[in-house]
C-alpha cells in the first residue's frame, strides 16, 4: 500500500512459498481481500526455473544419471508414447527405444536394467503426486519386470525395467501389463485424497489448499495449508465424513473440457500450475471437483474404507495427513485390534476395559511413588537422627560432617532436615554418585555471616578435584575424585576451625 502497488511481486510470493512453505493460493486469497493480486506471471517464471533445475539432472534406478536434454532429443526425433491406461490394464505395443546408462542400445539381455519406450502403454507415469505403475513387459522370448514408470518430457513415457528372461530388441512386439492390484490400490488412495481435501475445506475452512501429496499403493499422504494442529475430535469428524462419502457409493466422473469450463463448474485449480487448453476434471458426486490427471475409482464404494493414521507439521503453515484405504486400512485396523487383544490379555480384562485399567494402573503407580517418597523421608529422618549423634563442637559451634548416599536433591533435603534439628550449626555432607563426588554445605542463618556455606565449599572443593559455590546459607560442589570424600569430611571440621580464628 505504501508503495502504491496493486500486485504482490512474483519473487515475493515465490519466496514465501519456497523458503517459508506459505502456499501461494493462500497468499492470493489474503491479498485479494485487501484489493491486491499476485504477479502470477512472475511467480510462474520462478517456479518454472526451479523445476527446470530440478529436472535437469535426476537419478535412474541404479544411480545412473539421465539428463532431460537426452530425453528431449528422443522426443524431438519422433518418439512418442500414447497413454491408454485410463481404460486399459494391458496393451499390445511395439518397442520404440531401449536405453542403458544414458545411451540408446539395440538390445538388452537377462539380468540387465534397461529403460524402455513403447508406442502405447497402460503404465501411468509418476505425476501429480501419484507414483508410477509397476508390472511386466512380455514378448516372444523375453520378460521384463517394470520397477517404475516416469515421464521426463511431454509425450514420452519411460519404463524402468529389469530383464528377467531372454533378450529384448528394438522394434520387438510386446505386451505391456500393469500390476492391477497395485493400480487398484493407488486408485483408491487417489480418490480418497480428493475426498479428504474437500472435507478438510468444509470442516477446517476454505483457506485449505493442497500443498503437495504422495499417492502410492500402500498409503497416501496429503499436505495442506493450515496453521495449527488438527485436534483429535476434528480428525475423527473428517474421517467419519470421508467414510460416509465412501459408503454412499458416489459416482466418480472424469471429463475432458476446456480450463474455463472446468473452473466454471467449480473445479479446484492450483495457482502456479500450468494447464493446457484442455484439462481433465475429476468429480466425486456432490463432494469434490478437481483438475487431475491421475487414476481413480469409478465409484467411491470401491475405496472400501479410509483410515487416517497420522497428522503432523511439515513446514510453517503446512500440515500433513497420512492415511490408508481398502485392504491396507483393514490390515491397519487388524494390527490395532491385535494390539488391543494383547493388551487386554496382559491386563486380564475385557478389551473395552483396557483404558480404565491402564488409568487405574497409573493412579496406583502414582500412589506407590508417593509411598516411596514417604518411606524415603522417614528413612532420612532416621538417618538424620543417627547423624546428629556425631555432632562436634568446634569453638562453640555445632558442626556435623558426614559421608552419606544420595543425589544432589537428596543431599539438600537431608541437610535442611539436619539444619532444622540443630537449630544453630553447620552441616557438611558428601556423597559419591556415578564415580564422582558431591559436596554440600548448609549453615543456619545465625551463623551464615561468619561461616558462609559458599566459602566452606570453596575451600573444600579442591579436595575432590572440583569447584563450587553458592549462597551464605547453602552451597555445593562437584568433582571427579570420589575417593577423597572421607578426606573432605574430615577437612570440613578443620575448615570451620580455621574460619573461627
Amino acid at each position: 500500500k505504501e508503495m502504491n502497488e496493486t500486485k504482490v511481486p512474483g519473487d515475493v510470493a515465490f519466496k514465501l512459498y519456497d523458503t517459508f512453505g506459505f502456499p501461494v493460493d493462500l497468499t492470493a486469497d489474503i491479498v485479494r481481500k485487501e484489493g491486491f493480486s499476485v504477479d502470477e506471471t512472475g511467480f510462474n517464471r520462478l517456479m518454472g526455473e526451479q523445476r527446470k533445475m530440478a529436472r535437469a539432472s535426476w537419478k535412474g534406478l541404479e544411480g545412473r544419471e539421465a539428463t532431460q536434454e537426452f530425453y528431449k532429443s528422443l522426443s524431438t526425433s519422433g518418439l512418442k508414447t500414447e497413454f491408454v491406461g485410463y481404460h486399459m490394464d494391458a496393451v499390445a505395443s511395439r518397442v520404440l527405444c531401449l536405453v542403458k546408462e544414458g545411451k540408446t542400445v539395440d538390445a538388452a539381455f537377462a539380468g540387465e536394467d534397461v529403460e524402455v519406450v513403447a508406442n502405447e502403454t497402460p503404465f501411468y507415469a509418476e505425476s501429480g503426486g501419484q507414483v508410477g505403475d509397476k508390472g511386466v513387459i512380455v514378448g516372444k522370448g523375453f520378460t521384463l519386470k517394470v520397477n517404475d514408470t516416469r515421464k521426463p518430457v511431454a509425450d514420452l513415457i519411460v519404463h524402468y525395467c529389469t530383464v528377467t528372461e531372454g533378450t529384448i530388441n528394438v522394434d520387438d512386439a510386446a505386451e505391456l501389463v500393469i500390476d492391477i492390484d497395485g493400480r487398484n490400490a493407488t486408485r483408491r488412495n487417489h480418490t480418497a485424497t480428493h475426498i479428504l481435501h474437500a472435507i478438510l475445506r468444509k470442516t477446517v475452512g476454505e483457506h485449505v489448499r493442497q500443498a503437495g501429496s504422495l499417492v502410492a499403493p500402500d498409503y497416501f499422504r496429503f499436505d495442506f495449508s493450515h496453521f495449527e494442529q488438527l485436534g483429535a475430535d476434528t480428525l475423527k469428524k473428517i474421517e467419519q465424513e470421508a467414510n460416509k462419502a465412501i459408503l454412499s457409493n458416489k459416482d466418480v466422473r472424469t471429463d475432458v473440457l476446456t480450463y474455463n469450463e472446468a473452473v466454471e463448474r467449480g473445479a479446484l485449480a492450483f495457482f502456479g500450475e500450468k494447464y493446457g487448453d484442455l484439462v481433465r476434471m475429476v468429480q466425486v458426486e456432490n463432494v469434490s471437483a478437481e483438475l487431475c490427471g491421475g487414476t481413480h475409482v469409478r465409484r467411491t464404494g470401491d475405496i472400501g474404507l479410509v483410515k487416517i493414521t497420522g497428522e503432523s507439521s511439515v513446514a510453517a503453515g503446512v500440515r500433513r495427513l497420512e492415511a490408508v484405504t481398502g485392504e491396507a486400512a483393514i490390515e491397519y485396523l487388524t494390527r490395532v485390534e491385535d494390539t488391543l487383544k494383547e493388551a487386554a490379555s496382559l491386563l486380564k480384562v475385557p478389551k473395552n476395559d483396557v483404558p480404565e485399567k491402564i488409568k487405574k494402573i497409573f493412579e496406583e503407580e502414582k500412589e506407590l511413588e508417593r509411598e516411596i517418597e514417604r518411606l524415603k523421608s522417614k528413612e532420612k529422618a532416621g538417618a538424620a537422627g543417627e547423624l546428629l549423634e556425631s555432632v562436634r563442637k568446634v569453638n562453640g559451634v555445632n558442626v556435623l560432617a558426614a559421608k552419606v548416599s544420595g543425589d544432589a536433591k537428596e543431599l539438600r533435603d537431608m541437610a535442611d532436615a539436619l539444619r532444622t534439628k540443630l537449630g544453630s550449626g553447620i552441616v557438611v555432607l558428601a556423597a559419591a554418585q556415578d564415580s564422582k563426588a558431591l559436596l554440600l554445605a548448609a549453615v543456619t542463618r545465625d551463623l551464615s555471616d561468619k561461616y558462609s556455606a559458599g566459602e566452606i565449599i570453596k575451600r573444600l572443593a579442591p579436595v575432590i578435584g572440583g569447584k563450587g559455590g553458592g549462597k551464605p546459607d547453602l552451597a555445593q560442589a562437584g568433582g571427579p575424585d570420589a575417593g577423597n570424600i572421607g578426606k573432605a569430611v574430615e577437612q570440613a571440621y578443620k575448615t570451620v576451625e580455621e574460619m573461627s580464628a
